[in-house]
């Protein structure tokens, strides 16, 4: 990906994309393991992207593992690995911005990162609760 840069435009159109893509997975409402691959297909290069890679800005990630994932139907839509793996997506995107937060605050303020911290405590009990399976 030597073509984007942190941050560049170009980074935030291809996470877009991707964030759409897994939305649209999302909401066919099937538990098949094709559907399910699918979704774990976007979101793992939407990680790639915005976590790993930081060529887009990890807020809109997390915006969408907040808006998407911390609910407890969707999450139990995967499987227990998955969920635990999802778990962790969620914690690396928090600490991504935060350190958004310090370094670079016009993208994501101390006020916008106090908002994604509130949602992902709310989600924390699913969340919690797929990483501890029956």
């Amino acid at each position: 990906m030597p073509c984007y840069t942190p941050g560049s435009a170009r980074g935030m159109d291809l996470l877009h994309v991707l964030i759409d893509k897994a939305r649209s997975s999302l909401n066919v409402k099937s538990n098949d393991l094709g559907s399910i691959k699918t979704i774990d297909f976007y979101i793992s290069l939407a990680h790639f992207v915005a976590i790993e890679r930081r060529v887009a800005s990890p807020v809109v990630l997390l915006r969408f593992y907040c808006t998407s994932f911390l609910g407890k139907p969707v999450l139990q839509r995967f499987s227990p690995e998955e969920q635990i793996v999802l778990t962790g997506r969620v914690v690396e995107a928090l600490k991504a911005c935060e350190d958004e937060s310090r370094v670079r605050p016009q993208l994501c303020s101390h006020d916008q990162f106090s908002l994604l911290r509130r949602l992902v405590i709310d989600g924390a009990p699913n969340l919690l609760e797929a990483s501890h399976p029956r």
